[in-house]
């Protein structure tokens, strides 16, 4: 069958959509360098899921989760016969700078905190093009284009990492999780 549990979808934001979620980011918010993690050149803010759904610049972000969150039900319809229901947990906007990535192999479920083993999927929405991808160990890689997305269960067997883009280009992403709620 070769079923892999990744769903993409493009066109889920305009380039004027992805280019206005970063310019609010960066007017509204406090964008953290996270310097626990090792060397990656990795800089973010979280997001309310109230935010996305109410603030007029953010509200593409939220109709994308939910477009991919349909269109990843109607594909794998399995993912609803779990005995908890679920929802969207947690939605960070992420920026490398160039010449960076989170290029250490990892999976989304199963971290230090209680609320990671909630994960079940994991979303990633592309802001800017970067010729590069999310790379998967055991599957194909995704190429992250601008207002496209992808989303992947958030277990060891979708083990990936960020490519770094070639062009030293800056890298834009909103990131989140689908958890049992």
């Amino acid at each position: 069958m070769g079923l892999d549990f990744i769903e993409r979808k493009n066109n889920l934001l305009s380039r004027d959509n992805c280019n206005q979620i970063i310019q609010w980011v960066f007017d509204n918010k406090k964008i953290i360098a996270d310097e626990n993690i090792h060397d990656t050149g990795y800089h973010y803010c979280d997001i309310s899921i109230p935010e996305v759904f109410t603030v007029p610049e953010l509200k593409n972000i939220g109709k994308s989760i939910i477009s991919l969150k349909e269109s990843y039900v109607k594909k794998y319809p399995e993912v609803n016969n779990t005995f908890n229901a679920w929802d969207i947990d947690y939605i960070r906007f992420k920026w490398w700078k160039p010449n960076y990535a989170y290029s250490l192999w990892h999976s989304d479920n199963g971290g230090p905190s209680p609320m990671d083993v909630k994960r079940i999927l994991a979303f990633l929405i592309y802001l800017s093009d970067n010729e590069c991808s999310t790379e998967f160990r055991r599957y194909e890689n995704v190429k992250t284009e601008m207002g496209s997305g992808v989303m992947f269960p958030t277990f060891f067997t979708h083990e990936h990492r960020g490519g770094i883009c070639e062009r030293g280009l800056d890298r834009f992403v909103i990131s989140g999780y689908m958890s049992y709620i």
